[in-house]
Protein backbone atom coordinates (compact mmCIF):
# COMPACT_ATOMS: atom_id res chain seq x y z
CA UNK A 1 0.00 0.00 0.00
CA UNK A 2 2.77 2.45 0.94
CA UNK A 3 4.63 1.56 -2.26
CA UNK A 4 1.49 2.21 -4.31
CA UNK A 5 1.11 5.63 -2.74
CA UNK A 6 4.79 6.51 -3.30
CA UNK A 7 4.46 5.79 -7.02
CA UNK A 8 1.32 7.90 -7.27
CA UNK A 9 -1.07 5.13 -8.26
CA UNK A 10 -2.01 1.50 -7.82
CA UNK A 11 0.68 -1.13 -8.36
CA UNK A 12 0.55 -2.73 -11.80
CA UNK A 13 -0.74 -6.30 -11.79
CA UNK A 14 0.63 -9.06 -13.98
CA UNK A 15 -0.85 -12.30 -15.24
CA UNK A 16 1.29 -15.38 -14.65
CA UNK A 17 0.32 -18.58 -16.43
CA UNK A 18 1.90 -22.03 -16.29
CA UNK A 19 0.68 -24.24 -19.14
CA UNK A 20 1.78 -27.88 -19.18
CA UNK A 21 1.61 -29.60 -22.57
CA UNK A 22 1.57 -33.30 -23.32
CA UNK A 23 2.64 -34.52 -26.77
CA UNK A 24 0.64 -37.40 -28.25
CA UNK A 25 2.87 -40.47 -28.83
CA UNK A 26 1.59 -40.54 -32.45
CA UNK A 27 3.68 -37.40 -33.11
CA UNK A 28 6.85 -39.34 -32.26
CA UNK A 29 6.02 -41.85 -34.99
CA UNK A 30 6.00 -39.16 -37.69
CA UNK A 31 8.98 -38.95 -40.06
CA UNK A 32 11.91 -36.94 -38.66
CA UNK A 33 11.48 -34.16 -41.23
CA UNK A 34 7.81 -33.74 -40.30
CA UNK A 35 8.61 -33.64 -36.58
CA UNK A 36 11.30 -31.02 -37.19
CA UNK A 37 8.92 -28.90 -39.30
CA UNK A 38 6.15 -29.00 -36.69
CA UNK A 39 8.61 -28.17 -33.88
CA UNK A 40 9.95 -25.20 -35.84
CA UNK A 41 6.42 -23.93 -36.48
CA UNK A 42 5.56 -24.27 -32.79
CA UNK A 43 8.73 -22.40 -31.77
CA UNK A 44 7.99 -19.62 -34.26
CA UNK A 45 4.45 -19.24 -32.87
CA UNK A 46 5.74 -18.99 -29.30
CA UNK A 47 8.55 -16.58 -30.23
CA UNK A 48 6.10 -14.29 -32.03
CA UNK A 49 4.59 -13.41 -28.63
CA UNK A 50 7.96 -12.46 -27.12
CA UNK A 51 7.21 -8.75 -27.45
CA UNK A 52 4.00 -9.04 -25.39
CA UNK A 53 4.83 -11.82 -22.93
CA UNK A 54 7.85 -12.92 -21.01
CA UNK A 55 7.95 -16.62 -21.94
CA UNK A 56 10.13 -19.39 -20.56
CA UNK A 57 9.90 -22.96 -21.81
CA UNK A 58 10.98 -26.04 -19.91
CA UNK A 59 11.31 -29.64 -21.05
CA UNK A 60 9.66 -32.04 -18.61
CA UNK A 61 10.62 -35.20 -20.47
CA UNK A 62 11.70 -37.74 -17.90
CA UNK A 63 10.46 -35.55 -15.03
CA UNK A 64 6.70 -35.98 -15.26
CA UNK A 65 4.65 -38.73 -16.80
CA UNK A 66 1.71 -36.51 -17.61
CA UNK A 67 3.44 -33.58 -19.38
CA UNK A 68 6.30 -33.12 -21.84
CA UNK A 69 6.93 -29.38 -21.71
CA UNK A 70 5.88 -26.26 -19.85
CA UNK A 71 5.36 -22.72 -21.06
CA UNK A 72 5.67 -20.13 -18.28
CA UNK A 73 4.12 -16.85 -19.38
CA UNK A 74 4.13 -13.46 -17.68
CA UNK A 75 2.30 -10.49 -19.13
CA UNK A 76 0.13 -7.50 -18.49
CA UNK A 77 -2.97 -8.85 -20.24
CA UNK A 78 -4.76 -12.18 -19.90
CA UNK A 79 -5.78 -11.95 -23.55
CA UNK A 80 -2.13 -12.27 -24.64
CA UNK A 81 -1.76 -15.58 -22.79
CA UNK A 82 -5.03 -16.82 -24.31
CA UNK A 83 -3.94 -15.78 -27.80
CA UNK A 84 -0.60 -17.57 -27.36
CA UNK A 85 -2.39 -20.81 -26.42
CA UNK A 86 -4.63 -20.42 -29.47
CA UNK A 87 -1.58 -19.85 -31.67
CA UNK A 88 0.12 -22.97 -30.25
CA UNK A 89 -2.93 -25.13 -31.01
CA UNK A 90 -3.19 -23.58 -34.50
CA UNK A 91 0.23 -24.91 -35.52
CA UNK A 92 0.76 -28.23 -37.31
CA UNK A 93 1.76 -29.68 -33.94
CA UNK A 94 -1.47 -28.49 -32.29
CA UNK A 95 -3.51 -31.65 -32.98
CA UNK A 96 -0.83 -33.67 -31.17
CA UNK A 97 -0.93 -31.51 -28.01
CA UNK A 98 -3.11 -31.64 -24.91
CA UNK A 99 -3.04 -29.59 -21.70
CA UNK A 100 -3.12 -31.79 -18.60
CA UNK A 101 -2.52 -28.81 -16.26
CA UNK A 102 -2.84 -25.04 -16.54
CA UNK A 103 -2.34 -22.65 -13.64
CA UNK A 104 -3.22 -18.97 -13.71
CA UNK A 105 -2.39 -16.27 -11.18
CA UNK A 106 -2.28 -12.53 -10.88
CA UNK A 107 0.55 -10.84 -9.06
CA UNK A 108 2.22 -7.50 -8.61
CA UNK A 109 5.42 -6.59 -10.41
CA UNK A 110 8.53 -7.50 -8.47
CA UNK A 111 9.89 -4.69 -6.31
CA UNK A 112 13.38 -6.14 -6.72
CA UNK A 113 13.61 -5.47 -10.45
CA UNK A 114 13.61 -1.74 -11.16
CA UNK A 115 11.46 -0.79 -14.16
CA UNK A 116 14.35 1.19 -15.65
CA UNK A 117 16.42 -2.00 -16.00
CA UNK A 118 13.79 -3.76 -18.13
CA UNK A 119 13.79 -3.55 -21.93
CA UNK A 120 11.24 -1.08 -23.34
CA UNK A 121 7.80 -2.66 -23.55
CA UNK A 122 8.91 -5.70 -21.57
CA UNK A 123 6.29 -7.25 -19.33
CA UNK A 124 9.12 -8.58 -17.08
CA UNK A 125 9.50 -7.70 -13.46
CA UNK A 126 8.53 -11.02 -12.00
CA UNK A 127 12.04 -11.88 -10.93
CA UNK A 128 13.42 -12.45 -14.42
CA UNK A 129 15.52 -10.11 -16.49
CA UNK A 130 16.99 -6.82 -15.41
CA UNK A 131 19.61 -6.45 -12.76
CA UNK A 132 19.68 -5.96 -9.06
CA UNK A 133 19.13 -8.05 -5.98
CA UNK A 134 16.23 -10.44 -6.58
CA UNK A 135 16.69 -12.29 -3.33
CA UNK A 136 15.57 -9.40 -1.20
CA UNK A 137 18.41 -9.75 1.31
CA UNK A 138 19.76 -6.32 0.43
CA UNK A 139 16.35 -4.72 0.76
CA UNK A 140 15.03 -6.35 3.92
CA UNK A 141 13.50 -4.13 6.57
CA UNK A 142 14.87 -4.40 10.11
CA UNK A 143 11.99 -6.61 11.29
CA UNK A 144 12.67 -9.22 8.54
CA UNK A 145 16.33 -9.77 9.47
CA UNK A 146 16.82 -12.81 11.75
CA UNK A 147 17.34 -11.77 15.37
CA UNK A 148 20.78 -13.32 15.72
CA UNK A 149 22.18 -11.57 12.65
CA UNK A 150 21.22 -8.04 13.73
CA UNK A 151 24.10 -7.86 16.20
CA UNK A 152 26.53 -9.79 14.00
CA UNK A 153 26.31 -13.13 15.82
CA UNK A 154 24.97 -16.14 13.99
CA UNK A 155 23.35 -17.81 16.98
CA UNK A 156 19.99 -16.96 18.38
CA UNK A 157 17.79 -18.68 20.95
CA UNK A 158 15.15 -19.23 18.28
CA UNK A 159 17.60 -20.85 15.87
CA UNK A 160 19.15 -22.98 18.62
CA UNK A 161 15.70 -24.17 19.72
CA UNK A 162 14.59 -25.09 16.21
CA UNK A 163 17.80 -26.93 15.36
CA UNK A 164 17.75 -28.92 18.62
CA UNK A 165 14.04 -29.64 18.05
CA UNK A 166 14.72 -30.99 14.55
CA UNK A 167 17.59 -33.12 15.91
CA UNK A 168 15.29 -34.62 18.55
CA UNK A 169 12.63 -35.38 15.91
CA UNK A 170 15.26 -37.07 13.73
CA UNK A 171 16.51 -39.13 16.66
CA UNK A 172 13.00 -40.25 17.61
CA UNK A 173 12.29 -41.38 14.02
CA UNK A 174 15.45 -43.50 13.96
CA UNK A 175 14.53 -45.28 17.21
Amino acid sequence: MAREQQQGGPARRQVVKFTFFRVDPAWRRLPAEERERTKSELCAAVESYGDRLLIRSYSLVGMRGDADFLLWQIGDRLEDAQELTTAVFSTAMGPYLSVPHSYLAMTRRSIYVPSASLPPGSPGGAGLGGSGDRTGFGAQPEWAIPIGSRNGSLSSPVLDWSSSWSRSITRSRRS
